[in-house]
């Protein structure tokens, strides 16, 4: 277990300028929660990307954890990451801190062991099972974070209980949840997707190996895809947002898996949850207005877990159509 403060400093030309907040770090053994604080950060509407940083062999990098989109000075976030999620990219003791990058507004750095952070040096961090380290690295820009972190006008969801509460990203940004495209030129291909299918079809790509993943035979009704969040970066890229919104996220980390519905009217994705008026005021103010309920024999099909299920509620899918 892991819990401590520190500071958030902002970056000039890789030296410390003044002190415009704090990170409270709580961690254990298989995820941690972050909760970022600043004032007099000077920001006028400022997207904001968001990275976990580690070092390796001297050199800064990255893990992309979302944006954050027209943050004015005062700044409250809460980021949740688990070690799935990290060692994609290192191991999970070897985070060193957190990297807040708004551009031409500045750059700003809180180091858990309050070393000096190269923060004009970081590089997007390569994925371990397709981009090794290589011995020699050539200099490269950073490309935008394929995700986007949910944006609320206060510190806690409205229509959120105190459980569902621990679950979800907040900020005091003024500006509500937008899907917003990144303006970067980005090379990256996503785990086992072909770029130009995934581009032109807007739809996921999934090969019959994949684990956890199942698929309807075809029928004249909608097709019913389970997957994980990690399948999201099949979709275009303008999509990719969506991995770090906070309802999602929500639903994911309950019930282990998404829906993916395609039909005649257009594709969906669905987050697995229950009816609740409550429950259908966050959904709608995250963008996942429809609530479905799958027939029984559309439920086995899927080959549902217990956990991934409820059976003591009215359980279905919070949707939200991509085409």
């Amino acid at each position: 277990m892991e819990n401590m403060i520190r500071y958030l400093f902002e970056y000039r030309d890789g030296r410390r300028i003044r002190n415009v907040g704090f990170v409270k770090i709580d961690q254990n053994e298989e995820n941690g929660t972050l909760q970022i604080h600043g004032r007099g950060t000077f920001l006028k509407q400022a997207d904001i990307r968001v990275y976990l940083f580690f070092m390796k062999r001297k050199q800064c990098y990255g893990i992309p954890m979302g944006e954050l989109h027209g943050v004015q000075s005062i700044l409250s976030v809460r980021l949740l990451y688990d070690r799935e999620e990290i060692e994609k990219y290192t191991e999970f003791d070897s985070v060193k801190g957190l990297i807040l990058d708004a551009g031409e507004q500045g750059r700003f750095g809180a180091v858990w062991d309050e070393s000096d952070l190269p923060i004009e040096q970081m590089r997007l961090a390569p994925k371990k099972e397709v981009h090794p380290f290589p011995a020699e690295e050539e200099e490269k820009m950073i490309p935008a974070a394929p995700a986007e972190i949910d944006d609320r006008e206060s510190e806690e969801p409205a229509a959120v209980d105190s459980e569902e509460a621990e679950t979800l990203m907040e900020t005091d940004s003024e500006e509500a949840e937008t899907p917003v495209e990144t303006d970067s030129e980005e090379t990256e291909t996503p785990v086992g997707t072909d770029s130009g299918e995934q581009e032109e079809s807007g739809k996921m790509v999934v090969t019959p190996e994949e684990e956890n993943v199942y698929m309807q035979e075809e029928t004249a009704g909608p097709r019913y895809r389970k997957g994980s969040r990690e399948d999201l970066m099949e979709l275009p890229r303008k999509e990719w947002y969506l991995a770090n919104n906070s309802f999602l996220l929500h639903g994911y980390y309950n019930y282990k898996h998404l829906l993916f519905i395609e039909e005649e009217e257009g594709f969906y994705i669905g987050v697995p949850g229950i009816y609740h008026p409550r429950e259908a005021r966050a959904a709608d103010s995250f963008g996942f207005p429809e609530f479905r309920k799958l027939s029984p024999n559309e439920e086995e099909e899927l080959q549902l877990k217990a956990q991934e299920k409820n059976s003591h509620a009215v359980f279905g899918y919070w949707c939200r159509k991509i085409r």
